[in-house]
C-alpha cells in the first residue's frame, strides 16, 4: 500500500515518476527502432549513459550562453554522442559481421566505466562529492511552472519530447 500510495498517490511522487521515466521512454524508443531495421540494441543504456554525459559536459561547460541556445545544443550534444556511441557496434557488424548483441552489451560496460572515470578522475570538484553544476540556462524547465501540484519535483518537459517522440516513431 505505501509503495502505491506514496509514489502514485501524491503530487510529488507522480513527478518523480515522470522524471524517472522519461529516460527510460527514450531508451525503450532507441530500442524499438533498432529492433524495427531488424537489429538488436541491447547498448541503449551505454547509449544513454554517453549521451547524459556529453549533455551534463556541454551544460557545465557553457554557462554563459543563452537557455534558447544552450538548452538546443546540449540535447544535440547528447544525442549526437548516443549515436556516435551507437554507430561503433554498427560499424563492426556492417564492417567484420560481429554480433550487435554481443556487441553493445559490451559497450554498456565500457560506456560505464568510461563516464564513471571521467566524473571521479577529471570532472569532479575537489574536495567535494559532486561535478560542477549545469549552467541554469541548461535546465529543460521544470512541469511544476505548468502544473503547481508537482511544485519540488525534478519532472520537466523533457517527458512531452519523449511522448512526442514515441507518437512520430508510432508511423
Amino acid at each position: 500500500g505505501r509503495f502505491f500510495s506514496e509514489t502514485l498517490g501524491t503530487p510529488y511522487g507522480i513527478g518523480q515518476v515522470l522524471f524517472k521515466a522519461t529516460p527510460l521512454i527514450l531508451t525503450g524508443l532507441s530500442a524499438a527502432i533498432a529492433f524495427r531495421a531488424g537489429l538488436f540494441n541491447i547498448g541503449a543504456e551505454g547509449q544513454l549513459t554517453i549521451g547524459a554525459f556529453c549533455t551534463a559536459i556541454v551544460g557545465c561547460s557553457l554557462p554563459d550562453l543563452p537557455a534558447v541556445v544552450l538548452v538546443p545544443l546540449c540535447l544535440l550534444a547528447g544525442m549526437s554522442a548516443g549515436a556516435a556511441w551507437g554507430a561503433i557496434p554498427g560499424f563492426l557488424k556492417a564492417r567484420y559481421g560481429a554480433h550487435e548483441v554481443i556487441n553493445t552489451i559490451m559497450m554498456n560496460f565500457i560506456a560505464a566505466a568510461l563516464v564513471s572515470y571521467f566524473v571521479t578522475n577529471v570532472f569532479a570538484v575537489a574536495a567535494t562529492v559532486h561535478t560542477p553544476p549545469i549552467a541554469p540556462a541548461a535546465e529543460i524547465p521544470r512541469l511544476e511552472s505548468l502544473l503547481g501540484t508537482l511544485r519540488g519535483s525534478p519532472a520537466n518537459m523533457s517527458i512531452v519530447l519523449a511522448l512526442l517522440a514515441c507518437g512520430a516513431c508510432s508511423y
